[in-house]
């Protein structure tokens, strides 16, 4: 178990550096691009969007998740999947190859129909390297996934600047998105050469879509509630008006996506690991866990909020200006979005995908709900909608945590509220100090040194003993003072 621990830390690590080292290159790519190609072609590419994401769900299917799960996969599970993962990609881009014409149509924008076509072919490009990937996460080696992703991000960025400079528009994005996932997929074959056979077992199939067709449900659901509003925005509004909501989600989200990637990555195959093995360790390692997100996540996410309208002053052109408000609204609502991630990785490691796509459905029902109501209202109210399903759904998400373990609605609140309360406090008094200075920069700097010192203040003093529990939570000590094995 300690060496679990340690692999664990180790692969947190790696995991972090990963995201954080690939998110800041594409963040820096995408500020240029904003800079250079204006909101309207982000817009463009807002509006596939929804069919990629479909696409890159059905091709998975639950299949990653159901590998990394099972105890002592051996090369048979594996190419089941690598010859099923290829085929449905395949096909899947020859059905959208042949509707680009009729999205384009959808839409009333020409360019739809050449975009998604190259766009699309990342598809088939992935789906030859997601047994590399998913091998990678189950022996926790994380190390090669960064080198990975961050120089195929920085390839790729590089050469959409050079596009987007030299008169490429809008094709510029598809062949970025083109480009990392050419590099992504030949990166992995040159480092980590798997011996697949194309070899297909209807046993073992059918063993592993068991557990995978209902997490494949559950994330289809997600995925097209998830990018409803860029179809919606995209049929009844302009293209500039959806480019400017994509990134400002995109945005929002950069922080709390990044997290959760690193905590789901690490977490779920560790937790799947020692499940069976002490229901004590999980529950400390869940609360553990909970408490690092939110520490280092609350303060981030509301960090940009209370920023976000100079930042975009010095980063942004003019055509971004009416950005800052949507920032600030979803930074709010997203910055919840990694206890999501933990309490359904919960379900994934208890084996109960059946209550993921339960959850799934009840929360779906709630976002039609909001949908109906703020979309008539403009982009503003579509946020603070997104606002209101993220904490009602996180409710939902906790109450079915607390079936499976001890840490149930009630004490996650417990864990929550005084991070949360400290970060929403020290923010306020920082930006209220801050807001009669007329230089961006200095009342950037003003406001982030206020807030940080006053929340480092608020955790020292009346959560000292978290400072004591996450260092415990890397050191592994209380494994090796209470479970011992």
């Amino acid at each position: 178990m300690q060496g679990l621990a340690k692999k664990a830390v180790k692969g947190l690590k790696w995991s972090a550096v990963e995201r954080f080292l690939t998110q800041i290159i594409q963040l820096l790519i995408m500020i240029v691009l904003a800079r250079l190609l204006g909101p309207k072609s982000y817009g463009l590419i807002g509006m596939l969007t929804i069919f990629i994401a479909i696409s890159n769900v059905f091709v998975d299917s639950g299949f990653s998740a159901a590998l990394i799960r099972k105890k002592n996969a051996d090369n048979l599970d594996y190419s089941t999947v690598y010859v099923f993962n290829i085929l449905v990609s395949v096909i899947i881009y020859l059905i959208l190859f042949l509707l680009a014409d009729k999205i384009s149509l959808f839409y009333n924008e020409p360019e739809l129909s050449l975009l998604i076509k190259i766009i699309a072919l990342p598809i088939v490009v992935n789906s030859l390297s997601l047994i590399h990937k998913t091998k990678t996460i189950v022996e926790m080696n994380f190390k090669l996934q960064a080198k990975i992703s961050f120089f195929s991000a920085l390839f790729s960025g590089l050469i959409a600047i050079l596009l987007a400079t030299n008169g490429f528009g809008t094709l510029s994005l598809a062949l970025q998105v083109l480009t990392q996932s050419i590099l992504n997929t030949t990166f992995f074959y040159v480092y980590y050469p798997l011996k697949i056979k194309p070899k297909f077992s209807l046993t073992r199939f059918r063993s592993l879509f068991g557990f995978g067709s209902k997490l494949l449900l559950s994330s289809l659901l997600d995925t097209v509630y998830n990018n409803i509003y860029l179809v919606l925005i995209g049929k009844y509004f302009d293209p500039s008006t959806l480019g400017r909501f994509t990134q400002s989600k995109q945005l929002s989200m950069l922080p709390a996506t990044t997290l959760s990637t690193v905590i789901q990555n690490v977490t779920y195959p560790m937790l799947s690991s020692i499940e069976n093995s002490n229901s004590n360790y999980t529950d400390e390692a869940l609360q553990s866990t909970i408490q690092l997100a939110c520490m280092v996540v609350f303060p981030i996410m509301v960090g940009i909020a209370v920023i976000s309208e100079p930042l975009i002053s010095i980063l942004l052109s003019e055509e971004w200006k009416e950005i800052p408000v949507y920032i600030s609204i979803l930074c709010i609502a997203y910055m919840v979005y990694p206890l999501h991630a933990i309490n359904l990785n919960l379900l994934k490691v208890k084996g109960r995908s059946d209550l993921f796509l339960k959850l799934e459905v009840i929360k779906k029902v709630i976002m039609t709900i909001i949908i109906v109501i703020s979309f008539k209202y403009g982009l503003t109210a579509i946020c603070i909608g997104i606002a209101i399903q993220m904490y009602l759904c996180l409710i939902i998400n906790t109450y079915y945590t607390g079936k499976l373990s001890r840490v149930n609605t009630i004490k996650q609140i417990k864990i929550v509220f005084p991070i949360y309360f400290s970060v929403i406090f020290s923010a306020f008094i920082g930006y209220f100090l801050s807001m009669s200075i007329e230089s961006d920069l200095i009342r950037i700097f003003t406001c982030l040194t206020i807030s940080l010192f006053l929340y480092a203040l608020c955790i020292f003093n009346f959560q000292r003993a978290l400072f004591y529990k996450i260092y415990n939570f890397f050191e592994f000590r209380f494994i090796n003072e209470k479970y011992k094995c």
